[in-house]
């Protein structure tokens, strides 16, 4: 039995909206952002400010057991996690939930909030 006509379209728009939806949670991160809060610590786990480009990339100053580093790259955002990938190589993921003005990252136990400046 092959599908309708109806049946492909819809699923064809379906598909057309999730996409979209996916390439706008990386635009919805367009902006200036500032820590506002780490835990468990600054020193252990934080970022203290990140910009994040329209175009996917980013540049940041992140604090990683006790070291600052100051990186540029590029992100993805799907709205439930957040991928790094630094020009310099690698990639860093992590559980992401954004609020209006908010946007909250946790690496198991570690969890930075950033507020929108």
């Amino acid at each position: 039995m092959r599908p309708s006509l109806r049946c492909r379209c819809v699923a064809t728009l379906a598909a057309g909206l999730l996409l979209a939806v996916l390439a706008g949670c990386t635009a919805s991160l367009a902006g200036d952002w500032r820590l506002a809060s780490s835990k468990p610590n600054r020193e252990t786990f934080a970022i203290d400010q990140a910009h994040f480009g329209r175009d996917g990339t980013y540049s940041a100053t992140f604090t990683l057991d006790g070291r600052r580093i100051p990186e540029k790259g590029s992100f993805q955002f799907t709205g439930f996690k957040l991928t790094f990938r630094p020009n310099a190589g690698g990639s860093r993921t992590y559980n992401a939930v954004k609020r209006i003005s908010e946007l909250e990252l946790r690496d198991g136990e570690r969890v930075v909030v950033l507020r929108k400046s």
